[in-house]
């Protein structure tokens, strides 16, 4: 056998061929693989979880995980014994809040013919079933997902040679009793006493005596005691028993015939459970990366008119200097054109609108006089006075019919009178619009003025 691995070890063991089982050890989890031959122990660590194990695995659950009960059941042909055992189970109150998930393990023992109390005054008579029931809650750090079978570590081990037999181990620091009927697992109990010793005694003399009262275990043929040399205890506490007591070194496990494969209910519910969380995880996720491309096709919505709008701006920007440039050339021959314009030159129009007042020809407006002119690229601004209102009225009807003012817009108001007897005028008239210079091209705009 190989020495024991340091426990808490995480190094992955993959056996190369035949069983590997993990089974509760003395004072740890233990790792045994079969190659050719007997099992080896391969590897030790505190959880199962920790031993590095890939798949494949066979998983010997310890007695503090579970209860067993040997049990008388009827044979009953409409009904399964799975339901059968669960039924008596729940008449003696053991299967707790939850019944349908507590009855993990069962197998016939032996099978009595004719009627007995258990039988319930059935003719087929009665079957002793070897049970197993989870405790709740149950340790989940003693499960481990990579194993394919589930067994009652008592059931990996073989039975003594004999009859009805008593194996004493140890088991996660406990002395453990598993109990074989026929070379089949029956029970396994954990001791209360920490030492085999007078307590221990009476604890395995309480239990025998109770079963062989209720017909479920033959008087014993023998009792072992199976752990290393180092930790073999003195057994003078043991010598009225009334059995042989033997001992014997640690037995490596192997897997017993027939198979029992059928999970453990907790197993099952933590396995539901974990396919729940995944569930909801790609449901959550799935949402979040819609949301996230919905947010993404709203980014890329928003953005792409604002890119351009700025790409937009960055050009108008870079003609900003040349558009500059073009209107003032614009507004510099708008301003001459005005004064080219006889209609708009200020001479002109002013020489015009005085022609009345200097000249014999057209007729001497008498009495009027400008006091004030003015003009711009859009309207000329008349202000004077006349001796009288006739003689501003006939100056009013001169500037709107004279050909060379033609095109203005004349607006007059109503005359002041001031209080020396003087009529105040004022007249305004709006230029006819001009065309707007070309700026397209570089051939329709103007030279740079100096």
């Amino acid at each position: 056998m190989k020495a024991r691995l340091k426990a808490g070890t995480a190094k992955k063991n993959t056996p190369p061929e035949g069983a590997a089982l993990v089974v509760p050890g003395a004072e740890a989890w233990e790792f045994w693989c079969e190659s050719g031959g007997p099992a080896t122990m391969v590897n030790s660590a505190e959880t199962p979880d920790r031993l590095g194990i890939s798949s494949g695995v066979c998983l010997g659950l310890p007695c503090q995980s579970f209860f067993s009960m040997p049990i008388w059941v009827p044979e009953v042909a409409e009904t399964s014994p799975k339901e059968l055992t669960a039924l008596a189970l729940e008449r003696r109150g053991m299967l707790g809040a939850a019944p349908e998930s507590a009855v993990w393990f069962q197998e016939p023992i032996r099978t009595e013919k004719g009627s007995g109390a258990e039988s319930n005054g059935s003719e087929g008579g009665r079957c002793l079933e070897a049970t197993a029931v989870l405790v709740q809650p149950f340790e989940e750090k003693w499960l481990l997902d990579q194993a394919t079978r589930h067994e009652p570590t008592g059931r990996l081990f073989p039975a003594p040679a004999g009859g009805a037999t008593a194996v004493l181990r140890r088991e996660l620091g406990r002395w453990v009793a598993d109990f074989y009927s026929q070379g089949k697992w029956l029970h396994s109990q954990p001791l209360l006493a920490k030492n085999l010793d007078t307590s221990a005694k009476v604890e395995l003399k309480a239990l025998l005596g109770q079963w062989e009262a209720e017909g479920v275990f033959p008087p014993l043929a023998d009792m072992v005691v199976r752990c290393r040399k180092e930790e073999m205890p003195g057994l003078a506490s043991f010598g009225d028993f009334g059995i042989p007591i033997r001992s014997e070194g640690v037995v490596p496990p192997r897997l017993p015939v027939p198979v029992w494969d059928l999970p453990p209910p907790a197993l099952t519910e933590r396995k539901l459970r974990s396919v729940r969380l995944k569930m909801q995880r790609r449901r959550w996720t799935g949402i979040l990366a819609g949301y996230g491309v919905l947010l993404a096709l709203a980014g890329i919505f928003f953005t792409v008119p604002f890119v351009r709008l700025k790409l937009a701006e960055a050009k108008l920007r870079s003609l900003a200097p040349e558009a500059d440039r073009i209107r003032a050339t614009a507004a510099v021959w708008h301003e001459a054109a005005a004064w080219l314009d006889p209609r708009r030159n200020a001479l002109e129009i002013l020489w015009q609108v005085s022609r009345p007042l200097i000249e014999a020809d057209p007729p001497l407006i008498a009495g009027v006089r400008l006091t004030g002119f003015d003009l711009n690229g859009q309207r000329v601004l008349l202000q004077g006075e006349g001796k009288d209102l006739e003689a501003v009225e006939k100056y009013f009807g001169w500037i709107k019919k004279e050909p060379r003012l033609a095109g203005i817009r004349w607006a007059t108001g109503s005359p002041k009178l001031l209080p020396n007897g003087n009529a105040q005028f004022q007249a305004e008239g709006a230029f006819p619009k001009l065309e707007e210079p070309e700026t397209k091209g570089g051939e329709d705009a103007s030279p740079e003025s100096p």
